[in-house]
């Protein structure tokens, strides 16, 4: 079975995106119900504004159980992707934020 499909699209971000989006990923969880399937056959899917008028500074990224919402279009995070084999989370948010050369002089001291 399918385990992420990604969705690029020029959505708009905010509450009542994510609000349709979580009741789309309910019907289609309910689909896969209907058919005989589990919850973990349901594959996770990842929403991606590509919106290039956005600020490269500018990140979204909602995670619900299922699905993810983000909202970026910078050239680092898409590097952190396709590295990560599609996974996205925050963390990912913040190495592709400080993956520019000008913080790679930066020491970390713990």
């Amino acid at each position: 079975m399918i385990k992420k499909v990604i969705v690029f699209t020029e959505l708009e971000s905010g509450e009542f995106q994510y609000q349709l989006l979580r009741r789309e990923y309910e019907a289609i969880q309910s689909k896969y119900k209907d058919k005989g399937y589990g919850n973990d056959a349901v594959p996770h899917i990842l929403y991606w504004d590509w919106d290039f008028e956005t600020s490269p500074d500018s990140w979204i990224c909602t995670q619900h159980p299922g699905f993810t919402m983000l909202n970026s279009s910078s050239d680092n995070l898409v590097k952190s992707f396709c590295h990560n084999a599609g996974d996205i989370g925050p963390h990912h948010l913040m190495e592709a934020a400080i993956a520019g050369k000008e913080y790679q002089t930066f020491t970390v001291v713990d």
